[in-house]
């Protein structure tokens, strides 16, 4: 996207995406939270980056119930549950509230990407990095999910959703006609209706489920994540075999996985990171 980066949740992902970063004056880091359950978090805290004097990392999220987004990663960050005091990071850190129904923009030459609030329409600008923040409520205390545009393409980030009968309409209707989605697929269908463990209601998808809001939302490409932590190489890549029978173009996320949205409608796989 034109050198502009943005990481999506602080997962332990982020852990080695740091490592791979080096100090350089003034690099910019943006980041944008979903939501703040523990496992979309736990990462921050091992971002090396944030411990880099010349780096900037700006945070976008949802405001928690109580006190500020920052005043809510301090406490997280800081002593009694974190060793190290979050005011003692050494990086530039901006912390920015947003909120279901705004926008981000970065525009080109812009430094920092601009939040729109939900009463403000973005610009139609192919240049401009557009994120569009749409909230769910189909994962407990809700959830944001992005649709990220660039260029006359654009992917959906849309983690820690449960499906509806019928299709999540919502979701649907937001990812229509994306060039790829990246959907929570974190247990099987058989997993899912267990009655001796069902996990309906805990917030999270099939892939039946993933597949479902693409066909409606006419997107050629699924990517499906969020991988339940008991589900083996082997287990998921039997689940991929069997979602691709049903939907082709349908993958399970991997560690540095590189996908390349090529031009509207192609995505290519490129060798990993």
């Amino acid at each position: 996207m034109a050198g502009r980066r943005l990481i999506l949740d602080a997962g332990l992902g982020i852990i080695p995406l740091g490592r791979q970063c080096r100090p350089v004056r003034g690099e910019l880091f943006v980041l944008l939270l979903t939501h703040l359950h523990r496992d979309h978090i736990e990462g921050l805290g091992f971002f090396a980056p944030i411990r880099y004097p010349d780096a900037h990392l700006v945070i976008y999220g949802p405001p928690p119930p109580e006190n500020s987004l920052e005043e809510f990663l301090r406490a997280q960050f800081s002593p009694p549950l974190f060793p190290l005091p979050w005011d003692e990071n050494s990086a530039q850190r901006d912390v920015v509230e947003i909120h279901g129904g705004g926008t981000l923009i970065w525009a080109p030459g812009a430094p920092l990407p601009e939040y729109l609030p939900p009463d403000r329409t973005p610009p139609s600008d192919p240049d401009t990095l557009t994120v569009h923040i749409m909230h769910s409520w189909a994962h407990p205390q809700g959830v944001y999910l992005f649709r990220v545009e660039w260029g006359g393409r654009a992917f959906v980030y849309a983690t820690d959703v449960e499906g509806y009968v019928g299709g999540d309409q919502h979701l649907i209707h937001f990812a229509q006609n994306a060039d790829l989605i990246v959907h929570d697929a974190q247990y099987t269908m058989a997993e899912y209706t267990d009655a001796a463990r069902c996990r309906q209601g805990w917030g999270h998808s099939t892939p039946e489920m993933a597949i479902e809001v693409a066909r409606a939302a006419n997107i050629p490409c699924v990517v499906l994540f969020h991988h339940d932590p008991q589900h083996d190489d082997e287990f998921l890549l039997d689940m991929e075999a069997e979602a691709q029978r049903h939907f082709p173009a349908t993958f399970v996320a991997r560690e540095q996985m590189v996908l390349a949205i090529k031009a509207p409608g192609i995505v290519e796989h490129l060798p990993s990171l």
